[in-house]
């Protein structure tokens, strides 16, 4: 459609740990087209900020490792909002408003890969400039709470046990602010009948959904969704969340965005039209500030849970 027809709403990282939203949209008309530029960066992790900015803007959780500072989260964040400012000042913004992030235990999703020595497992990351360095975790103080409880009891639970331990290579926790966790398993192996009994006693004894992955192969152990539900503005919102779909990884800042959401589309009546709706994160909220509501979304399991979340 060209850039002259878009409007920015809002700036939000991918990693969710700050968003900056604008009282008022601007439009991109007028904007100097060189302000745009096409990239090769293949990270979409700061794809927004390399479109609007010309270079990618850190979260505070992208970092070397294992350096994970919370006091300096303040710091970071006003380092941000100076640099919006910066860079939008010749085209007379007004204040934007700003919603902070806890400083840890945001991220309700995490994935580690596994590292095998001796008879141990171990969770493990990599620094980027030395790539074959393994980074051992006894937790993750980025993850939630949820997860980061659940990492040294479910290792030491692996590390005990042959067939949940063989040929392991990752692990995936989602989690939510309602205090629901599924984890994957992923293996380079088949799986077989004695890692589902294993398994299953797993899941029962840590109270978890639990999913084992293999190359052509996914075992759930009763379900492989989590039940997402807080309250907003008076209502009890609820959201499937299916493992391997897209989640809003700060579930925080996610209430927080939601609120702004309504509350710029209060009094607006009419109807709402909603691309690529996902779960029905957006849909849920708003739906009862119009009359009708046609929301899309091109992801099958996705169409789904926004199916069960609007019943």
């Amino acid at each position: 459609a060209g850039w002259s027809s878009w409007q920015l709403v809002g700036l939000i990282t991918r990693r969710s740990q700050v968003q900056v939203l604008l009282p008022q949209p601007i439009n991109f008309a007028g904007l100097n087209a060189g302000f745009v530029r096409e990239t090769s960066e293949k990270r979409p992790a700061n794809l927004l900020a390399i479109l609007l900015f010309g270079f990618p803007i850190s979260s505070p959780d992208i970092m070397a490792l294992p350096g994970i500072d919370p006091s300096q989260y303040a710091a970071q964040l006003a380092a941000k909002l100076d640099l919006f400012k910066q860079s939008f000042a010749p085209y007379g913004l007004p204040e934007p408003e700003v919603f902070c992030s806890a400083p840890q235990h945001y991220r309700m999703r995490a994935e580690f890969r596994m590292w095998h020595q001796d008879e141990r497992v171990d969770y493990a990351m990599f620094d980027a400039e030395r790539p074959k360095q393994p980074v051992i975790l006894d937790t993750f103080p980025v993850a939630s709470e949820t997860i980061c409880t659940m990492m040294p009891i479910l290792r030491d639970r692996l590390i005990a046990n042959e067939a949940l331990k063989r040929r392991l290579f990752q692990i995936d926790f989602l989690s939510t602010l309602s205090g629901e966790l599924l984890v994957t398993l992923i293996y380079h192996r088949k799986l077989d009948d004695e890692w589902e009994a294993a398994a299953r006693a797993l899941a029962a004894e840590l109270n978890i959904q639990l999913i084992g992955r293999s190359r052509g192969q996914k075992i759930v152990v009763d379900r492989d969704w989590v039940l997402e539900e807080f309250e907003l503005n008076g209502r009890q919102l609820r959201y499937k969340q299916i493992e391997g779909s897209f989640t809003q990884p700060n579930g925080g800042v996610n209430r927080q965005m939601l609120a702004w959401a309504c509350k710029q589309a209060a009094g607006l009546g009419g109807d709402l039209l909603e691309l690529y709706c996902g779960n029905g994160n957006f849909t849920v909220a708003l739906a009862p500030l119009f009359e009708r509501v046609l929301a899309t979304e091109v992801s099958k399991s996705s169409v789904y849970a926004a199916q069960y979340n609007l019943e």
